[in-house]
């Protein structure tokens, strides 16, 4: 019953929007962009649905397209409005998401102090590192620069693991994010990869998770851990210009695995906010079943009791 209430509200939302969307062209048939915004802009299958059916040469969804976005334009407007702020726009390349404050990014000496009883090493190739460690089946916390703005996570505050490995979903729903287990986990890729691994349309670009595209169908059973049963996958298509680390990363665990894609999912326990501070992360790794997190240039593993 639920399933069937879910699927025609989906239903009629997407024949609402694209209708309405089909109509705002014929009014301004020279208009190629669109922006869209609000919660519904959430909705990554129906994003997707209007991307491939050209209705616009281009979608974009900002990464916080509801109303959380709100006091941030409201603050860019009031700042763009002062004599000292020159604004400049800003190409779509060098848009980002990490807006969480800078007095959250991590530092050796901030990780030491506050994971005294824990196990610290030093990497000297962080990227390398995790890629190595993701590859030997670990599923990692993955806590670098800034949080992210938004409800997703887009490669600074990630709970990450490799999508081939069967049964990983359910290892996640039930040991760590504690969530239903119809769900389905999102994937990054680099951008220069995605269309080895999915069907894109056109023109896409995803750099915030916001279109589910079809898994091609060699890597269906490979990627079964970001595939949903429909087939499709939520994917981020990360650049360098984006989140230059991540990326970095990214490409170690291709390297090593032959796979330029993992399965990222935000990094906290349903019902709890997105870890943002370090003493956050801390809480997170007491609280759930993840051993090791990769914070900054070190590595930080839950202490044997």
């Amino acid at each position: 019953l639920y399933c069937d209430l879910a699927a025609t509200a989906q239903e009629q939302f997407e024949e609402i929007l694209l209708g309405r969307l089909k109509n705002l062209k014929g009014r301004y048939p020279a208009i190629e962009n669109i922006i869209l915004t609000g919660g519904c802009a959430l909705n990554c299958v129906s994003n997707t649905k209007i991307q491939q059916q050209g209705i616009f040469k281009n979608v974009y969804v900002p990464p916080f397209p509801g109303d959380e976005c709100i006091g941030l334009g409201c603050s860019s407007y009031g700042a763009y409005q002062s004599e000292t702020v020159g604004w400049r726009p800003r190409t779509g390349v060098l848009q980002h998401a990490y807006f969480g404050s800078k007095s959250n990014i991590p530092t050796e000496s901030n990780i030491r102090r506050t994971f005294v009883d824990f196990k610290i090493e030093k990497s000297l190739q962080v990227a390398a590192d995790c890629a190595r460690l993701l590859e030997e089946g670990h599923i990692i916390a993955w806590f670098q620069g800034r949080g992210e703005s938004g409800p997703r996570a887009l490669g600074n505050r990630s709970i990450l693991a490799i999508p081939c490995i069967p049964g990983v979903k359910e290892t996640l729903n039930k040991n760590i994010k504690f969530r239903e287990e119809f769900r389905p986990y999102g994937c990054s890729v680099n951008s220069e990869h995605a269309g080895v691994y999915f069907e894109l349309p056109a023109g896409l670009e995803s750099p915030y998770m916001s279109f589910a595209v079809p898994v091609q169908e060699k890597y269906l059973e490979r990627l079964k851990g970001i595939t949903h049963c429909d087939g499709s996958s939520r994917i981020q298509m990360v650049t360098q210009d984006q989140n230059k680390l991540f990326h970095y990363m990214l490409d170690w665990f291709g390297q090593y695995t032959g796979v330029y894609c993992l399965l990222n999912t935000s990094l906290n326990i349903m019902g709890q906010p997105i870890v943002e501070s370090l003493e956050d992360l801390k809480e997170f790794m007491i609280n759930s079943s993840v051993e090791i997190a990769v914070v900054g240039d070190c590595i930080v593993t839950v202490p044997n009791e």
